[in-house]
């Protein structure tokens, strides 16, 4: 089965377009496939399609209309590196970009992209969601649970999946197919105080849960079956057991979540939890309302007055070590 979709076929057709185009109109029509270019002379032809390809308006058909006003990023072009590369073997041609029977690009490309690195503006990240902001998505819900309307579901699954580090495409469904399958019903276990499962018709079930359990069983990194667990907080609105409870008991076959985040900042924080590792790590996460201020006490001394302590947080049910709440640098 073909595992590359349809995204990912899309950019390799474009770029292999706009190498046909440089082939024969910029360049004096040699073979896109390079059988009758001297080896001597590949690098230096790869090396001008791609800076070309910097500054270069495509039209769809991969001819140049002009330059762009502001050239291409680096990530940008190594991924349209990486796409002709695949082209080249997609015609069954090992990729003149690599050095012959490695992954690593020629020194003249390796040399070109680290430039265009140098040249290019650092990244813009995107803002993490903060507490703050989504208790505002309170405000807009119906608290007596009369309406239940689509803004009150996506409310919920907006906040609950939160506390598991999701973007929005990773719960809504995207145009596109992806990878990564649907999360059923089946996908999201909740467990009581005793560590069993509670059925998703017990009317009770957003009272007596105490954690809920989310398994992504395909992703687009690869990853099967990976399953992550949180635990219910004290606030009203803020909790991923109260929310998730109250999506699943709703009328939808289906919770849309699609594909995992692989942020390092949130594999180090959230995603490697376990069962019994969630001691209220929910209950930290909403505890400070913005990020402008989380680093302020970082590296401080245990015994530093102004870290909270908190005797009963441990890192498991057996350890002795307090786990600290969250702090994180940006």
């Amino acid at each position: 089965m073909d595992s590359v979709q349809e995204g990912s076929h899309e950019a390799i057709d474009r770029v292999w377009r706009r190498w046909l185009q440089f082939c024969q109109n910029e360049v004096g029509a040699i073979d896109p496939l390079l059988h009758d270019a001297p080896t001597a002379d590949v690098g230096l032809l790869l090396r001008a399609f791609f800076e070309r390809y910097r500054r270069a308006d495509f039209r769809p058909d991969g001819s140049i209309r002009g330059e762009r006003e502001t050239p291409m990023v680096a990530t940008t072009i190594k991924g349209s590196a990486s796409s002709l590369s695949a082209a080249f073997r997609n015609h069954l041609e090992r990729s003149p970009l690599h050095i012959q029977g490695s992954n690593r690009y020629i020194p003249s490309l390796k040399r070109l992209f680290q430039a265009f690195t140098n040249l290019s503006p650092a990244d813009k990240r995107q803002k993490a969601i903060t507490p703050k902001l989504l208790k505002k998505l309170g405000s807009f819900t119906d608290k007596t649970n009369i309406r239940n309307t689509a803004d009150d579901h996506a409310a919920d699954l907006i906040v609950g999946s939160y506390f598991f580090a999701m973007r929005a495409c990773e719960y809504v469904k995207t145009p596109k197919p992806e990878r990564t399958v649907l999360a059923c019903l089946r996908c999201v276990v909740f467990r009581d105080h005793k560590r069993e499962i509670i059925s998703h018709h017990n009317p009770d079930l957003r009272n007596i849960a105490l954690y809920v359990t989310i398994t992504s069983e395909d992703q687009n990194n690869k990853q099967k079956n990976d399953v992550r667990t949180q635990r219910r907080t004290r606030n009203k609105f803020l909790c991923p057991v109260k929310r998730f409870g109250t999506a699943i008991q709703r009328s939808t076959p289906r919770i849309m979540f699609l594909g995992r985040w692989l942020s390092d900042a949130f594999l180090v924080y959230i995603r490697p939890q376990v069962l019994e590792w969630t001691n209220n790590m929910s209950s930290d996460m909403i505890n400070i309302a913005d990020f402008i201020d989380i680093g302020l006490c970082d590296r401080a001394s245990p015994s530093d007055p102004r870290l909270q302590q908190t005797p009963k947080s441990k890192n498991g049910l057996s350890s002795r070590m307090t786990m600290p709440t969250m702090n994180m640098d940006f």
